[in-house]
């Protein structure tokens, strides 16, 4: 695609050329494609490449136009080149040494441009910096990983006293009990705090290719480590209640999440939520029949109400509509976006005829975008709580098998009321 005056194109496909003289061409900054460039590049040539081709441009900057212009074209170069440099977050410093070779031999050189060849240098010392703390953070999380089996199991061990159905009257053990001496609204606090302060350490370049299915996770180490915290929650949420042999006791419980939920509704904390209501319906838990029955239909009501809001229907349509009237603090259930990004990435060709696929490349940078919208204009007024947080690393997690082999326990098949545990 092209255009000419100071208007906004609308590139569907293009060639590498094309998209870097529509970055810096003299007449319309298109600062929306210039975020949609700077974020996806990657997807379709190397770090090192985009500076052979700024460089390209900066010393052909058009062909047969004035002097004027030709200025303006060299100054987009450095403005991209300096909006390259603010978002670079690559382990790998030949980039960097690249840009300051052209800022030397080119930049410096030209009259025009020379006035922004400080801000040039500066921001290649940032980048510097941040490639060598993100190389740091790689090694260390690659050596975390190698140090941990890989065939070490995340759940309570089925041969562990925490694996089974606590005996009626070891109140000592009651996970009601032990959850209820909490206040509800001060375990959202918890989980809502520790979820956003992961979300945030997020960055962009966790969300492209896939890379949080891939088996190295220091490709995208928060994105696992929410999603860490989603499994656990949800699996410790589940093995609270099957545990619980006493009726009334599941059924408090049971309330007890309700208000733990409301709570992190209220605080927008969306990934604890949603870890909530998978765990309530989740197959172990769905079948305890009795237990739902006897919940309080106030209760009831909003349970439903939230079920119905993160609700996979129509594409998670209404949970979707809801996140868009938030504001930070907020930490997105991150499932929908990593589908999304799923259903793009392969549903997608990268090049059409040849050329490279731009409509792609912006549908992937609008889901980032939104995705990490979240992150800044806002935080939680909550102080880290270390006896909420030491509880809720202590509870057990059982696997899928253990927790229906529980559940089979505490209300067996075709049981009736009066044969329950009181």
């Amino acid at each position: 695609g092209g255009g000419g005056g100071g208007d906004i194109v609308k590139i569907l496909h293009a060639t590498f050329n094309q998209l870097v003289i529509y970055l810096t061409n003299e007449t319309a900054q298109d600062v929306a494609f210039e975020n949609a460039f700077m974020h996806t590049y990657r997807t379709f040539c190397t770090a090192d490449a985009l500076i052979g081709k700024l460089k390209e441009r900066f010393n052909v900057p058009s062909s047969g136009g004035s002097k004027s212009q030709a200025d303006v074209i060299r100054l987009r170069v450095c403005l991209a080149l300096r909006r390259f440099l603010e978002v670079y977050e690559e382990d790998d410093e030949e980039p960097l040494n690249l840009a300051a070779a052209f800022v030397a031999e080119c930049v410096d050189a030209d009259a025009a441009a020379a006035k922004v060849s400080p801000l040039l240098t500066r921001g290649i010392g940032d980048a510097r910096k941040r490639v060598r703390a993100l190389v740091e953070e790689c090694q260390q999380i690659d050596a975390m990983q190698a140090d941990k089996a890989s065939d070490e199991s995340v759940f309570t061990p089925d041969d562990s006293p925490l694996a089974k159905v606590v005996a009626l009257g070891d109140d000592a053990s009651s996970p009601y009990l032990a959850f209820a001496a909490i206040e509800p609204q001060v375990l959202a606090q918890q989980l809502a705090l520790d979820d956003y302060k992961v979300y945030c350490d997020i960055r962009p370049r966790e969300f492209y290719r896939q890379a949080w299915t891939r088996p190295r996770r220091a490709l995208a180490p928060n994105v696992r480590a929410l999603i860490d915290r989603f499994n656990r929650l949800s699996g410790v949420v589940s093995t609270a209640l099957v545990r619980e042999p006493r009726l009334s006791r599941r059924v408090a419980l049971l309330e007890y999440y309700v208000a733990v939920m409301r709570n992190l509704l209220e605080l927008q904390a969306f990934s604890a939520l949603m870890a909530f209501v998978a765990a309530l319906s989740n197959s172990p838990l769905l079948r305890l029949k009795h237990t739902r029955a006897k919940v309080g239909k106030k209760c009831a009501l909003a349970l439903a109400d939230m079920e119905k809001l993160m609700h996979m229907q129509g594409s998670y349509k209404r949970y979707r509509t809801h996140l868009r009237h938030c504001t930070a603090p907020c930490t997105p259930y991150l499932g929908v976006f990593l589908m999304d990004l799923t259903f793009i990435d392969e549903g997608n060709p990268n090049v059409v005829n040849g050329i490279i696929n731009w409509q792609k490349r912006e549908l992937v940078w609008h889901v980032i975008d939104e995705l990490t919208g979240y992150m800044s204009g806002g935080a939680y007024a909550i102080k880290h709580n270390e006896r909420v947080a030491a509880f809720l690393d202590a509870q057990p997690h059982l696997s899928e098998k253990t927790l229906y082999s529980c559940s089979l326990q505490i209300e067996p098949r075709r049981a009736e009321l009066r044969d329950l545990a009181q």
